[in-house]
């Protein structure tokens, strides 16, 4: 409805207010302080998806910090976590303009893409197979740029393998993470880990403990 009847410029606009319903129906029968913090953003990804598959640019307000850790002095691995509007964040990087070259994803689509929110532009995949780790290894020796959500949705397990990648190649690893504000406003910061180049294994569990600390932290922010 929103697409066929609305131009583009409000369609983000909709999709954050309808998701005010949503709030509402939480907070009366459910009473649950942390979906309710939350259920925003998970509703509007929903949406943004959604919209997303119409194929053309939209409009998604947002603020990025960090940038100026985008550079191309090595390769670079971008990691975030699957919490809602993720690929916003990727949105906004890639609107810098930054190039990535790559995302390392479980379920690519039939022609091995992944789609950003508001982006007719399209990302390619590596699926998560026995010999992605060698395909991810040609890209950041190129000092290419590489994104990836690094937890299991399922068992939301952090994997160290993506991470020893920046031991082996010299690159630097990156995390990022997008944040819904009680304005619309889409909030995504860059941040470095402890030891961005993983230079141990001691180094790769004190990044992955480092972001599931921010990533809680995040999580139980009472924002909305």
């Amino acid at each position: 409805m929103i697409v066929l009847f609305f131009p583009t410029k409000y369609w983000y606009k909709i999709a954050f207010r309808i998701t005010w319903f949503f709030k509402i129906y939480y907070w009366f029968f459910n009473k649950n302080l942390l979906k309710d913090c939350l259920i925003r953003s998970v509703k509007l990804n929903r949406f943004l998806s959604l919209l997303t598959r119409a194929g053309v640019n939209f409009h998604i307000p947002y603020t990025i910090k960090g940038t100026d850790l985008l550079n191309h002095s090595s390769g670079i691995l971008l990691a975030t976590t699957h919490l809602p509007l993720s690929k916003v964040g990727i949105k906004a990087i890639l609107e810098k303009p930054f190039k990535v070259e790559a995302a390392i994803v479980a379920k690519p689509t039939i022609n091995n893409k992944m789609s950003v929110w508001g982006s007719k532009q399209k990302i390619k995949s590596l699926k998560t197979e026995p010999f992605v780790l060698l395909k991810s290894k040609r890209i950041l020796l190129n000092k290419g740029c590489l994104v990836l959500m690094i937890d299991n949705v399922l068992t939301k397990d952090y994997s160290p393998n993506s991470l020893r990648l920046c031991k082996i190649t010299g690159s630097k690893l990156v995390f990022f993470f997008a944040q819904l504000t009680p304005n619309g406003v889409i909030h995504i910061e860059l941040f470095y880990p402890p030891s961005p180049f993983c230079e141990s294994e001691r180094a790769i569990e004190a990044n992955l403990n480092y972001l599931k600390s921010r990533e809680l932290k995040l999580i139980n922010e009472n924002i909305l």
